[in-house]
């Protein structure tokens, strides 16, 4: 059951593939050129556009492609005619509009329906699940221990540490350069890492090291999924923010840089496993 809330979008994104999809056109939408003929001979030669703008709109409004060019053309030929008066041809293309309209209404209805089943469909691929304990230990950790919040979701209570929240703050945006910056030398050579990124390494290196073990030693994550917003038709509903995600592994780059210049080759090796781990959790 559609929500009133999106009634009018789904009605509304029915007429667009009504516009654009592979129906035919109902008889009834099939050109009526007796409508075209004057019932006055008057001001036959002021009416000539108007005409075949008519004209035009007939033949446009039995393609799906071009029902809404023809739905210009019936405007503007309606507006000709009232221009010069005739009303006979003005209240005739008014009727014929109005006779379009209501036929694209009826379609747009049985694609609604179609829409709705589609949607169905899709939204039974993804139930509703919960966050597995790796997860919720991963971000009451990265919550608490480095002030990253790795979703942010609607009615979240996660206890951020806001001091380390500020201090990672300081290093996000330089870190991210840092890394764009070495993506981009086209040898396996590596600018030593700034003493800034290596203070703060040294200073969180257990906080660190929990979040590295916590995934190695345990199931991968598995982050909860809700789609009832959809089906519920809440378009105010915030999407969660995966930007956490980002921060962290970005942490892990910086941290595998910074041992493999210590020559630490275990530690790199855990923490790119570690990585891997983190971002495969989120693929799924």
């Amino acid at each position: 059951m559609i929500k009133p809330q999106i009634k009018h979008f789904k009605l509304g994104l029915g007429i667009f593939f009504l516009t654009f999809s592979g129906y035919y056109l109902p008889t009834y939408l099939q050109p009526q050129i007796v409508l075209a003929q004057s019932a006055t001979n008057q001001n036959l030669g002021q009416n000539t556009e108007a005409d075949r703008l008519f004209q035009e709109a007939e033949q446009l409004v039995t393609n799906e492609t071009t029902f809404i060019q023809a739905l210009a053309k019936y405007k503007q030929a309606l507006r000709l005619y009232r221009q010069s008066g005739d009303t006979t041809k003005a209240t005739a293309t008014l009727q014929r509009l109005e006779t379009v309209l209501a036929a694209s209404l009826s379609l747009a209805e049985k694609f609604e329906q179609e829409i709705d089943q589609d949607e169905a469909a899709f939204l039974a691929q993804f139930p509703k699940t919960e966050d597995n304990q790796t997860a919720k230990q991963l971000k009451e950790l990265a919550a608490a221990q480095l002030g990253i919040a790795l979703i942010r979701r609607s009615g979240d209570s996660l206890s951020i540490s806001e001091d380390q929240e500020k201090v990672f703050d300081d290093i996000r945006r330089p870190l991210r350069d840092y890394l764009i910056s070495q993506e981009q030398i086209s040898t396996n050579f590596f600018r030593p890492v700034p003493p800034n990124f290596r203070e703060y390494l040294d200073q969180n290196a257990e906080k660190l090291q929990a979040i590295r073990t916590l995934l190695l030693e345990n199931e991968s994550p598995r982050w909860g999924t809700d789609m009832s917003w959809i089906s519920e038709g809440d378009p105010s509903y915030p999407f969660p923010s995966y930007l956490g995600f980002a921060d962290l592994q970005n942490l892990f780059a910086i941290d595998i840089l910074y041992k493999q210049e210590q020559g630490k080759t275990r530690e790199v090796q855990e923490a790119l496993e570690a990585s891997w781990k983190l971002g495969q959790s989120l693929k799924k």
